[in-house]
């Protein structure tokens, strides 16, 4: 997701604006090139194996993200292409992401507090759902309580 944002914050629009999920799948794979086996299972998402499966595979390189913003800086380019992996244990942390060279003048550790343990939804991603349901399970597993029924938002 932060890659999604991070993109869209550079060139203005979205970055994968698919038709379908197939169809950002395509998109996304057009740009960081298809996963490995390896990267699939890692997913551990039966959901998206089958989805990936389907997907029309030209080649397997991808056109990288320099051809998305070629005024980009390496730094800018090295964080997205960091994000956006396929295997969830490749991906930066949002400690790292703090910590990368593309956000370190906004990194303020001192004045960071940090979550006492992680936040885990429990949904099962196999299943489409809602985006008020993700939402309403996000605020549920952050506070303990359900925040949007409370018009907390």
């Amino acid at each position: 997701s932060l890659v999604c944002i991070l993109g869209e914050m550079r060139g203005g629009k979205p970055v994968f604006p698919g038709t379908s999920t197939l169809n950002q799948l395509e998109k996304i794979c057009e740009v960081v090139g298809n996963p490995t086996e390896q990267e699939v299972t890692a997913m551990d998402s039966p959901f998206a194996k089958t989805m990936l499966d389907s997907l029309q595979k030209p080649d397997g390189s991808g056109k990288g993200w320099k051809a998305l913003y070629p005024n980009a800086s390496e730094i800018a380019l090295q964080m997205l292409t960091q994000l956006m992996q396929f295997n969830p244990s490749s991906r930066l942390t949002a400690v790292d992401g703090m910590k990368h060279e593309y956000c370190k003048q906004f990194h303020d550790p001192a004045s960071e507090d940090a979550a006492p343990q992680p936040v885990l939804i429990d949904i099962d991603d196999n299943d489409k759902k809602s985006t008020s349901i993700y939402r309403e399970k996000l605020y549920q597993a952050m506070d303990g309580k359900s925040l949007a029924k409370k018009g907390k938002r």
